[in-house]
């Protein structure tokens, strides 16, 4: 096969394009794992949290989460969540999630409203938009 055949040419750019996504995805749990001291279940809780908030606005509908939110994504449209939905979404056990649940809250990234759901904070949000 010539280096100029359309289906050599896609291969490459599949690989090469796996090979950039393999160094992000792993710099982002290296930046991950020191961010939250080691553990790693903490990001998998708190961004199954932040995808279940905005589950509600369809992930290609730009235009209606930007019109849905102020200019500095402080206060984006949230849908609330709890433990147990995590638990159900992620398989890590309830228990675990709980306690996760309590670090996230203790350390301003998430908040629990009066009746028990969950949802990010600004804090959590800055977070998740700062480039890794």
């Amino acid at each position: 096969m010539a280096d100029d055949d359309p289906g050599v040419q896609a291969r490459r750019q599949q690989r090469i394009a796996a090979l950039l996504l393999s160094r992000y995805n792993l710099r982002l749990l290296i930046r991950l794992y020191a961010t939250f001291d080691g553990d790693l279940l903490l990001p998998i809780v708190l961004g199954e949290i932040a995808m279940y908030n905005i589950g509600g606005i369809a992930a290609d509908d730009t235009a209606s989460l930007a019109a849905r939110c102020d200019s500095d994504f402080k206060h984006p449209p949230l849908r609330p969540c709890n433990a147990f939905s995590i638990s159900a979404s992620t398989g890590i056990p309830r228990e675990t999630v709980r306690r996760k649940v309590s670090y996230l809250i203790q350390n301003g990234f998430i908040d629990r409203d009066p009746k028990g759901g969950l949802t990010i904070t600004a804090k959590a949000v800055s977070l998740c938009l700062k480039p890794f």
